[in-house]
């Protein structure tokens, strides 16, 4: 099925209904996350939340009791604190602008309507493929058009960091 999105807090207004730079208005900690990610390393710790929020009857496991589900969280971007629930294996969900898409970024200007595609399979892993998208594909910083996934690595499509867990 699609990915279940879960949005965990808001970020802060944009002043004079302009964009925030990379750690503006942030806390400190969240700052200095933002320049791990600015220099392509994980921003490890941006979404330690145990109070997430989710849709009536969708509790959200503890970290460590997922087993083989998989998820995308935003870190950065203007879907920040959004968790996707990356659900059944060989099953690609689409990831872009497009509201229908199972990992729908329809704030991120700079993301195509369908901009990329994950998917797991039993043995395999998950992968993340470009779709053919104008602004590409980028997984630790690097530009991608094929790529397996590991935890903790860091998937940006248009402006939207999205931390794979």
């Amino acid at each position: 099925g699609p990915a279940t999105a879960t949005r965990r807090f808001s970020p802060p207004p944009a002043p004079f209904g302009g964009a925030l730079p990379v750690g503006a208005n942030l806390p400190l900690d969240r700052a200095s996350s933002a320049g791990r990610f600015a220099r392509g390393e994980p921003a490890s710790g941006a979404t330690k939340s145990s109070e997430a929020l989710a849709p009536a009857g969708e509790a959200v496991p503890s970290r460590g009791a997922r087993g083989g589900e998989k998820r995308l969280v935003a870190v950065a971007g203007p879907h920040m604190g959004t968790e996707f629930r990356l659900t059944g294996t060989g099953v690609a969900q689409v990831i872009g602008r497009d509201p229908a898409n199972g990992v729908a970024l329809p704030g991120d200007t700079k993301a195509s309507r369908a901009h990329a595609r994950v998917s797991g399979s039993g043995g395999a892993g998950w992968i993340v493929e470009d779709a053919g998208s104008t602004n590409g594909t980028f997984v630790n910083g690097q530009r991608v058009t094929r790529q397996e996934l590991v935890s903790g690595d860091t998937i940006l499509i248009g402006t939207t960091a999205l931390r794979f867990e």
